[in-house]
């Protein structure tokens, strides 16, 4: 885990040993040990737990931070075999919406329309 605070800590040397003891299910107490016979202080196995996991902490933190400024890059196995076909821009269109189909009017509607129509506008005011 890179370090990304500015103070060390005594285990920081030791974080490969660390990790791989965790990964051969250590305990935090057999981590201990191991760390006080290479003549590292330690009073007791809770202090690596807290190394550890502020440590695992801060990398998830930092690569957080970092992520939107990292440019994702597909390998090739995961790149589109083909490029996707697009149509030429003067294709015609299918029509997505059907027409509007217009109802037949009513007599009263007709009667209004006729009679809308004979209003003369010329003589309105404005």
């Amino acid at each position: 885990m890179p370090q990304t605070c500015l103070m060390s800590s005594k285990f920081d040397e030791h974080e490969e040993e660390i990790v791989t003891m965790r990964r051969a299910r250590a305990t935090w107490s057999r981590i201990a040990a191991s760390l006080k016979a290479r003549g590292v202080k330690i009073s007791d196995g809770s202090e690596v737990r807290k190394w550890f996991l502020h440590a695992r902490a801060r990398a998830v933190r930092a690569e957080k931070e970092t992520a939107p400024f990292v440019s994702v890059q597909l390998s090739p196995s995961l790149a589109p075999a083909v490029a996707p076909s697009i149509p030429p821009a003067d294709a015609p269109r299918k029509r997505v919406i059907p027409p509007f189909k217009k109802k037949e009017k009513t007599p009263e509607e007709i009667e209004n329309e006729k009679a809308w129509s004979e209003i003369d506008t010329s003589k309105m005011p404005g």
